[in-house]
């Protein structure tokens, strides 16, 4: 019986001790952002040049302004996406029912500036700072901070003739994708 006791004892001692003994806990938090990947176009169009001239080259008087509303870095990518009815566009050179449309971002209208490397395709086209860029890269499409915004410019090329005189809607696209 005295064992029993004894062991009854020192199994309350153990039982006490662990009772007032302090429990030490730490926390470890945990955040994370899902990544978002936004563009959108705030101010400026539709673009409209009016009624321009056969063979004539029209350039933007006021830009698209291009934001990057994601929460990461992004770099743009441009592209013709809708056909547009009874004309089709070329890279470089207009002609019967082609016409050439170019894009360029830069804080201050690029005059004539434009080059070959604008002109917009229906591939979309990643940019640089040379490509629908001036140059600059702190004014281009390419690694766009977040909540920055970019100025675009248009240049259009008329076809040489036409056989439709009605007005045209011409879609360009820019497409975000992740830069940094």
């Amino acid at each position: 019986m005295r064992t029993t006791f004894t062991s009854m004892c020192a199994m309350a001692a153990l039982v006490a001790a662990l009772w007032v003994s302090p429990v030490l806990a730490a926390d470890v938090t945990v955040t994370a952002t899902i990544l978002s990947v936004s563009v959108s176009v705030t101010s400026g169009s539709p673009v409209a040049f009016g009624i321009v001239a056969a063979s004539s080259t029209t350039r933007s008087t006021v830009a698209a302004v291009i934001a990057n509303d994601g929460n990461v870095d992004e770099t743009y990518s441009l592209s013709l996406t809708d056909p547009v009815a009874d004309w089709t566009f070329h890279a470089t050179t207009p002609g019967a029912n082609v016409y050439v449309l170019s894009a360029m971002f830069s804080t201050a209208a690029p005059g004539a500036a434009f080059g070959a490397e604008d002109a917009l395709t229906d591939t979309p086209a990643a940019c640089t700072a040379a490509k629908f860029g001036n140059t600059a890269a702190a004014e281009s499409g390419l690694v766009v901070p977040e909540s920055e915004a970019r100025n675009l410019w248009l240049e259009f090329k008329a076809p040489t003739t036409t056989s439709s005189y009605a007005q045209k809607t011409i879609t360009v696209t820019i497409t975000a994708a992740d830069a940094s």
